[in-house]
């Protein structure tokens, strides 16, 4: 078995080791340049919290998009009620000047 160094203190450790035996710091086995347990949770915390951002990013685009979407909807819907009233009111003038005719037949 091959002998590393131990990054923390310098000692040497056996390949096949998990701990350093005189500082007790955490190397990985079977690992020829004594990397750490540590740095492996940190590469793996900065690549979740990339993924996380990108996460986020993606769903705040997508919630924009439906913001904008209802937005627009509403605009419809506020521009056909408007029509609506519009048609209405021509509606009561029509039949208004019906009914004045009517009366004024008889």
């Amino acid at each position: 078995m091959a002998i590393i160094q131990c990054p923390e203190c310098g000692g040497t450790v056996s390949e096949s080791a998990t701990n350093c035996p005189h500082c007790g710091y955490a190397v990985l086995a079977n690992s020829p340049a004594g990397v750490s347990v540590s740095v492996i949770g940190g590469v793996i915390s900065l690549v979740l919290a990339i993924i996380g951002i990108v996460w986020w990013i993606n769903a705040n685009s997508e919630l924009d998009k439906a913001q904008a979407e209802m937005e627009q909807a509403v605009q419809e819907m506020d521009a056909a009620q408007q029509d609506l009233e519009k048609s209405y009111q021509e509606f009561e003038k029509s039949a208004q000047e019906f009914e004045n005719s009517y009366n004024e037949s008889f």
